[in-house]
Formats: structure tokens, sequence, C-alpha cells
């Protein structure tokens, strides 16, 4: 993808399905203007020796980013992180994709050009991570970082009570909520994981613990224990697709193959809760330590090693969005 992809439209594309059926892989429309002008946002642009600059308003409207953001194969969705902003409140606000993806500097569009207050950043955080090093890559990380800080957050549903008997299960309910302008993770979600980890521990002793990484790096989510024997309560927040056979994820299912898409992620604008039971063993008295960790990655490292490129595992960053703890008073009384 080159700077011309974008600045060389000149109007508002549309939303992309290729079809495995008429053997039109990889297609998305760009109709681009092959010519010695560059569009983009600035209303006065300053002559230059190696392009005409004009301005086009399109270039500040969601509706621009549609033609990738918006992909269907066959006329099943693969990615509708645009159409999940469409009729949002970030919508009637006046959010659009660049508010966030795309943020205002101040400086200059061009080496000889003016001062200016309305540049947009060209880092484009989202939610994936370059595996390899490029130019510009620790600034990408960085503005990565700063996105995902805000993109959701956790709470107690309800508040906990001042003290918990002993011989009892105590039931933690967690809201998740995303602050996010389309669902969160969004793109093509099938890949990525957003989990919670969630530790309880008493007198040193480990009640509760989910969402935690195995000696791999990988959580027990189904690829690693399809019985949930190891992590029976685990939350994570993204999709799973299913072929006619019945069978799920990444290692044998791709949109190309799927019949149906199960979607776990956190709606726009809105939130999930979700449940944890956490036996309390009598006799206990003292403290009760909980924290939870909102936790995100582009790649699990399982779906690196199958596709044999183990080597970029260690450059896959988990970032932890959001992280509470409690402490409640355990009595055997």
């Amino acid at each position: 993808m080159t700077c011309d992809a974008c600045h060389l439209t000149t109007h508002l594309p549309s939303p992309t399905n290729i079809s495995i059926v008429n053997h039109d892989y990889e297609t998305v429309d760009f109709k681009l203007y092959s010519s010695d002008t560059r569009y983009g946002i600035l209303d006065n642009p300053v002559d230059n020796e190696f392009h005409k600059s004009v301005y086009n308003s399109d270039y500040d409207k969601s509706e621009f980013c549609q033609n990738c953001h918006n992909l269907t194969v066959d006329n099943r969705d693969a990615e509708t992180t645009q159409f999940e902003w469409q009729g949002s409140s970030f919508q009637a606000m006046g959010v659009e994709c660049q508010t966030c993806h795309m943020p205002l500097y101040s400086g200059k569009a061009a080496v000889t050009g003016p001062d200016r207050d309305n540049l947009h950043r060209h880092f484009f955080p989202g939610i994936d991570e370059a595996l390899i090093d490029f130019p510009g890559k620790v600034e990408h990380r960085l503005a990565l970082e700063d996105l995902l800080l805000t993109a959701a957050e956790i709470n107690l549903f309800e508040s906990p009570p001042d003290t918990i008997h002993s011989d009892t299960v105590w039931n933690a309910r967690f809201i998740i909520s995303n602050n996010t302008g389309h669902n969160f993770p969004s793109g093509t979600t099938f890949p990525r994981q957003l989990w919670l980890e969630v530790f309880a521990v008493a007198n040193d002793d480990t009640l509760l613990a989910s969402g935690f990484l195995d000696a791999s790096g990988d959580i027990y989510d189904f690829y690693i224990d399809p019985n949930r024997n190891m992590d029976p309560q685990l939350s994570i927040f993204n999709t799973i697709l299913y072929n006619a056979e019945g069978d799920s994820g990444l290692l044998k299912v791709s949109v190309e193959n799927m019949v149906k898409m199960v979607d776990n992620t956190l709606p726009v604008s809105d939130s999930r809760i979700v449940d944890y039971s956490i036996p309390i063993p009598s006799g206990i008295n003292g403290q009760l330590e909980l924290t939870a960790r909102l936790r995100f990655r582009s790649f699990p490292p399982f779906y690196l090693r199958h596709l044999g490129l183990e080597s970029l595992i260690e450059n896959v960053n988990i970032f932890d969005i959001d992280t509470i703890s409690e402490t409640i008073y355990v009595s055997s009384n």
C-alpha cells in the first residue's frame, strides 16, 4: 500500500465484496485517477515540484475507509469496522475514523511549507503491531499503546460485600465496557485475542486463576484446551468461524469456507458482563485479593507456530488495557 492508494482517489469508495465462486480473489476496487495531481484535506496546498495538490473534503470522512475496512467474501462478513461505526453515537458526534486513527498535529506538511494546525498523523494506529522492523516502528508502537489504553475498561458490576464467609462460593461479576467507535476488537477479529485475566488469592492460596498463560505463552482457550479443563471460566472477546463440518477456529476454518461466525467482541458503545465463581474453602480468615486485567495481542503464539513463524513470537506484545483490584475480608464465622 503506497501513498497513491489514497491520494489518487477523488470519490468515496464502496465496500468490498470479493468472490471466491467467481474466482475474483483479493480484489479491492480502487478507482485511482493517474495523473500528476494528488488530493488531500489541505484547502490551501502549496505548489511543489513533484505533483499538483488539490483539496478534497472526502478525506476527512469515515466512508473514505470502507473499501479496505468493510470486506465481505461472497456476501459473508469478514471485516465490518466502518459498518459498526455507522449509526453509532460516535457518528452522531462527528467522530470519524480519522479522528482516532489519524490524529491531528501542528507542523509542516512539507519541508518548505507553512506551519499548519490541521495535519493528520500517518501512523494509522489500530490494534495491529508489525512483527518485523520498519521505519517509524517505535513511534507507531507508542501511538498504538496510547490508543489501546483508552479502548476499554473493567469494573465490578456489583460492589463486593464487606465480608465473604468461608465454605461458600462467591460470584464476582465484572462489566467490560467498549470505549471505541466500533466493536472491540474490530477488523479481522478471529486471530486476535482480547481476554480477561483474573486472580483471587487468600492467605497465599490461589482460589481462582483464569486467563493466565501456559509455558508456550498461550492462553487455555479451545485451541489449547478443547475440554476447557484448565480454564473453564476463561472470558475471551473475539470471533470464531465455523465451517459446514462443524470445525471451528483459525487452524481449520477461514472466511472462504465458513458458514457461521460467532461474535463475542465488545459491541460499539456497549459492554459485556462476565461472572467468575470463586470457591471459598472452609476455615479461611483474612483478606481475599481480587485482581483483573484486560489484555490484548494481535496474534496468539500457537497460530504463528502453525504458520511456521515461530521466530516472530517474541515480537508479539501484550497490551494491558485496564487493571482493577479489590480487597475483601474473609471470615469463617
